[in-house]
């Protein structure tokens, strides 16, 4: 490796914080990219080299760039698509050497323990460090990943996983958010990857209502593989995480939609899709878990009673579920997957107007390392949010789940 050599540049940064040589330099978008040893603390970064080939790195990691065809991961969470002018790309780990054939892969290698490969286009040749002859190399097509444990060097077939990976920091714009901005949301966050590492954009037409993304404890950043491009990550309790809509956002009371994708990890007691509890602990709106066992609800109150509709059937963990509640004169609806599961009466109850809305947890008080201050924060992912001032119908939300194509 020779130092100081331009062999690429940083095509995005998101939040990183990125350092050469143990150094922090001030890469910034479009920063040329050298060979020499990088750490990336936080944040993400794409790097496109001069021959097409692309990177998405994630932090935590630690990786070396030798040339525009070589390469080092030594930690961390790496994608790699590669054009036909970057074939033979190479990606050594601590455990194997990964030579790209015109493909699409991703690697995390993960400390001295192991190197995962998962291929999603194309094909790799995954060449095991030991010496040992009885253990070869091992060809890798479209969906198929190995896993090369450091204590033996022998590859072991495993699922891939297309869900752990980001390959692409650019949001699609498919039929589905058309249709869903063609009804006039209040506002509409796709959760698109946004430089800053900490602003979801409201896409919804002629409305500017940003929420601000409050990032729970760790180092890894807020973005993962969503239904449609990128979703906001959640880590639930333990790091309690969540999203602060504009205070200048206002869900009427007469009638509302709200609509999302959501994948749930684990399923927290009583954890928050939206709320809008304060710091002081009143709250008149909760969409989200009910209970222990993953039922989903909504739960309204106006200080002399409450209301609760749920369905029956706890959600599905590690898939993607399409859930929309609303709200109009006569009662509640609860769909899931495009289905009504729940409907129910206000027979009289009347709604009081909510308060500052947050998404995927509530407010934490500067004390919020006590247990029991930790109950209400989504431990997965939320895609596609939108915010309707009107009741949808049944047809429209049937429509707009059968636009979205399968998982």
């Amino acid at each position: 490796m020779q130092p100081g050599e331009t062999v690429a540049s940083l095509t995005r940064s998101v939040a990183a914080n990125l350092k050469i040589f143990g150094t922090s330099s001030d890469f910034s978008n479009g920063s040329t990219i050298q060979t020499g040893s990088y750490d990336l603390e936080k944040g993400l970064v794409q790097i496109t080299f001069e021959s097409g080939v692309d990177l998405v790195i994630e932090a935590p990691a630690s990786f070396e760039i030798h040339s525009s065809e070589f390469m080092v991961l030594n930690e961390g969470r790496l994608a790699v698509t590669v054009p036909p002018e970057g074939v033979g790309f190479t990606v050594e780990t601590p455990d194997a050497e990964v030579v790209d054939f015109g493909t699409e892969f991703a690697i995390e290698v993960v400390g001295e323990r192991s190197s995962e490969v998962h291929v999603f286009k194309g094909e790799v040749e995954v060449r095991p460090k030991e010496e040992d002859a009885s253990i070869y190399p091992v060809r890798l097509v479209a969906n198929q990943a190995t896993r090369i444990d450091h204590a033996t060097f022998v590859p072991l077939g495993i699922s891939i996983d297309d869900h752990r990976f980001l390959r692409n920091l650019e949001e699609p714009d498919p039929t589905y958010s058309g249709k869903v901005r063609e009804l006039l949301p209040l506002s509409y966050y796709r959760m698109a990857v946004i430089d800053d590492g900490q602003t979801l954009k409201d896409t919804a037409k002629g409305h500017q209502n940003t929420a601000s993304i409050v990032k729970g404890e760790g180092r890894r950043q807020p973005f993962a593989p969503g239904r449609i491009g990128s979703s906001l990550r959640l880590d639930g309790p333990k790091r309690g995480g969540y999203a602060q809509v504009s205070p200048g956002f206002e869900l009427p009371t007469t009638e509302f939609t709200i609509m999302t994708w959501i994948r749930a990890k684990t399923l927290p007691r009583n954890a928050i899709l939206v709320s809008d509890m304060n710091l002081m602990g009143d709250e008149t709106f909760r969409f989200g878990l009910v209970g222990d066992h993953g039922n989903l609800g909504l739960t309204l109150a106006n200080g002399k009673r409450s209301l609760r509709i749920e369905d029956s059937s706890p959600l599905p963990l590690e898939d993607w579920t399409h859930v929309v509640i609303v709200k109009e004169s006569v009662g509640l609806r609860l769909y899931r997957n495009g289905v009504l599961v729940s409907s129910e009466p206000l027979n009289g109850f009347k709604v009081k107007a909510h308060k500052p809305l947050t998404i995927g947890g509530t407010h934490k008080k500067t004390d919020s390392t006590k247990r029991h201050q930790r109950q209400g924060f989504w431990h997965g992912r939320i895609d596609e949010l939108a915010f309707f001032g009107y009741a949808l119908t049944d047809e429209q939300i049937e429509n707009l789940f059968h636009l979205t194509p399968p998982n």
